[in-house]
């Protein structure tokens, strides 16, 4: 069984996490260096460390959460447990038992071994720590919301998030990325973008302020940490509560919907006057649904509705909405999705 971080997973039955191994883990977590000749191994066969990739120093380790190892050695424990149940059942056959145990099924209830919940990371290294572990055990999508300017971002952690998100692609995940314009000028994002774009995924543009956040498999949610004003850069919160990450998922998608496809932005394809959030308002003003009424049928509140309306009314020079109406019905964007 692989890891979070690669490594070979282990049946903890097999494995003693020693004493020694528990102090070099609190040494690590801390930020503090291993004594020399100290054993590490077994902290990286049990998922509890991995070697730091943003730092070219040697023998520097980060602590990953335990509760993923422990996942783990629970899941190579169902593994023999269903190998073993299936042992009993051929037993229980010969004797004609199944009945039995087929009648009890009725009286199991399934206990989750997912615990919900959240967890401030005050430190970037540590929080840089928990998104790639996610990100290397994300099976169906991640989406990502970067509101920061490229260039006010670590080059070193830019680095190693570019590189998680085509190692994710290569294993066929979905993934979406959110960028602020800012983006579309700076060079080595532009080059990354083009990488993301012909590995399949996708990436777009948003003018505006939008949170920061990554959502993956809703699953796993990664925030920035509001609960502390002096922070430290990059540090966050890690959420798992099912409820609140689909919310967030959710949130993603409202501005999704109204940013710009990367290559409509940056002009390789060309610019559409209305966003699809825009065009799905006029299609059911079109429809002779009232203002008050488009707002449900979008997700939008009126004065969002509103807002783009005026926006629309702006870009094109027009002063009333029925000349805006007039123009949608002769457009070419009328047929876009």
């Amino acid at each position: 069984m692989q890891s979070a971080h690669g490594q070979v997973g282990v049946n903890m039955d097999e494995l003693i996490i020693t004493p020694e191994d528990q102090d070099t883990y609190r040494l690590i977590a801390n930020g503090d260096p291993v004594p020399n000749g100290r054993d590490v191994s077994r902290l990286l066969a049990a998922g509890l460390v991995e070697t730091d990739r943003t730092v070219r120093e040697p023998g520097r380790y980060v602590a990953l959460d335990p509760y993923t190892a422990v996942q783990q050695a629970v899941g190579t424990q169902q593994v023999a447990l269903q190998q073993a149940i299936h042992t009993l059942q051929v037993a229980l056959r010969s004797v004609g038992q199944i009945p039995v145990l087929e009648s009890l099924s009725a009286q199991y209830r399934h206990q989750p071994l997912y615990v919900d919940g959240s967890e401030v990371v005050p430190f970037g290294q540590l929080m840089n720590a928990r998104i790639g572990q996610a990100m290397a055990g994300a099976t169906s999508e991640v989406y990502a919301a970067q509101p920061g300017r490229p260039v006010d971002r670590d080059p070193d952690v830019q680095r190693v998030g570019q590189e998680r998100v085509l190692a994710t692609l290569a294993r066929g995940v979905l993934y979406r990325g959110l960028f602020q314009v800012a983006a579309l000028a700076h060079e080595p994002t532009a080059a990354y973008v083009a990488k993301v774009l012909k590995a399949g995924g996708d990436v777009r543009i948003y003018d505006g302020e939008f949170p920061r956040m990554v959502v993956i498999d809703g699953q796993h949610l990664f925030i920035d940490n509001r609960l502390t004003p002096d922070a430290e850069r990059n540090s966050g919160g890690y959420v798992h509560d099912r409820l609140v990450v689909h919310w967030a998922r959710y949130l993603f998608d409202l501005y999704w919907r109204e940013a710009t496809p990367w290559r409509v932005a940056s002009g390789e394809e060309g610019q559409t006057v209305t966003s699809s959030i825009q065009r799905a308002i006029l299609r059911s003003l079109a429809e002779g649904v009232t203002v008050q009424q488009v707002g449900p049928r979008v997700g939008l509140k009126e004065r969002a509705v509103q807002k783009h309306l005026a926006t629309l009314r702006g870009k094109l020079g027009f002063e009333t909405r029925d000349q805006l109406m007039v123009w949608w019905a002769r457009s070419e964007e009328y047929e876009m999705p």
